[in-house]
């Protein structure tokens, strides 16, 4: 699938905002949370995110036992 370049651009730029976005809240939140915890529940968005995106495209299949 390819995309078109000024979509590719927004979406350079939106990552770009996200992980510079990342590095402050980050810090913010180690002061607050332990950092094993901080990591578990980035794990856990991550998962959440990653599964509704799957749902979303129709992507998400479920092995079957013989797997």
């Amino acid at each position: 699938m390819l995309i078109s370049r000024r979509k590719a651009l927004v979406l350079f730029i939106i990552l770009i905002f996200v992980w510079g976005l990342n590095w402050s809240v980050v810090k913010v939140i180690v002061q607050e949370i332990p950092p094993l915890w901080t990591s578990a529940i980035r794990s856990l968005i991550a998962a959440v995110a990653v599964f509704a995106a799957q749902c979303m495209t129709r992507q998400f299949v479920i092995p079957k036992r013989r797997d």
